[in-house]
């Protein structure tokens, strides 16, 4: 029997709406830690970019991917 464990684990939501603000992976990073204080203790703990398309200004559109 194998023991070894999963070094990583993927968290995956559904969001909807069409766009959102550019720096949401920060905004995102700042509540979870509020909500789960241990998730800054955790080694590589970190929050994936959403694909959005390219373009600037405050808000970015969702590529839908």
């Amino acid at each position: 029997m194998d023991d070894t464990r999963a070094d990583t684990v993927d968290l995956a939501f559904a969001v909807q709406g069409s766009s959102l603000p550019r720096d949401h992976r920060r905004v995102l990073a700042e509540v979870l830690t509020q909500a789960l204080p241990w998730l800054s203790e955790v080694p590589g703990a970190g929050v994936h970019r959403l694909n959005v398309a390219a373009g600037g200004g405050e808000m970015a559109l969702l590529s839908q991917r």
